[in-house]
């Protein structure tokens, strides 16, 4: 004979899973998009320092 906490913890324990991967998809979603701007934002700061002293000395 199953015991109470068992059935409850078989009953639970998908729900549970669901939820916390819909919270880790989520919170991927969420911290993606301001993590891909900064890193092109700072992409972008290098290479316009770089085309900066590439364009001082003429080229060269």
């Amino acid at each position: 004979m199953n015991s109470i906490r068992l059935r409850l913890l078989k009953w639970l324990i998908g729900p549970i899973l669901l939820i916390n991967l819909a919270g880790g998809a989520l919170t991927y979603m969420l911290a993606w998009l301001p993590a891909q701007q900064a890193f092109d934002q700072g992409l972008s700061d290098a290479a316009a320092a770089l085309g900066a002293r590439l364009g001082a000395d003429g080229g060269r």
